[in-house]
């Protein structure tokens, strides 16, 4: 698997993690091999990534999405997929200005949509919220 961060440099990914910052723009054949085996999603991790696109699912080896973990990917043009245990940092912006499609069901242990966690999403439908959900903040 190879990544490239924003200097161009090419990386082979051997890791579980990825940490705050990452920043690496993905060869986008690989994008669902190498999400699907990390078990960390640092703040920023895929911020800005313009490679990534059509459907992302979030595995369940992943418990908390972070601060703009997927912030700016404007190439996502696929459905957004959410396991039921999975929960925001209240930061927000999380998927913020990604284009995901189709159906939204969020997680059903959620407590709090974020400050513009789903901002720029077009969703064709929201399922109904779950029963734990306490509070949406500003322009979710």
């Amino acid at each position: 698997m190879y990544l490239k961060n924003k200097l161009g440099c090419s990386l082979i990914a051997k890791t579980k993690n990825l940490n705050d910052d990452a920043n690496f723009d993905m060869v986008s054949e690989y994008k669902d091999e190498i999400i699907s085996n990390l078990e960390y999603l640092g703040p920023c991790a895929f911020n800005g990534c313009s490679g990534l696109t059509g459907n992302l699912v979030i595995p369940e080896t992943i418990t908390t999405i972070y601060e703009a973990t997927f912030s700016d990917c404007s190439g996502f043009d696929g459905q957004l997929v959410l396991h039921d245990n999975l929960s925001f940092e209240s930061a927000g912006k999380q998927f913020y200005n990604c284009r995901f499609q189709g159906e939204l069901k969020l997680p059903a242990q959620l407590d709090i949509i974020p400050q513009s966690c789903f901002y720029g999403c077009h969703f064709s439908s929201i399922a109904p919220f779950p029963e734990s959900l306490i509070g949406i903040e500003g322009h979710a």
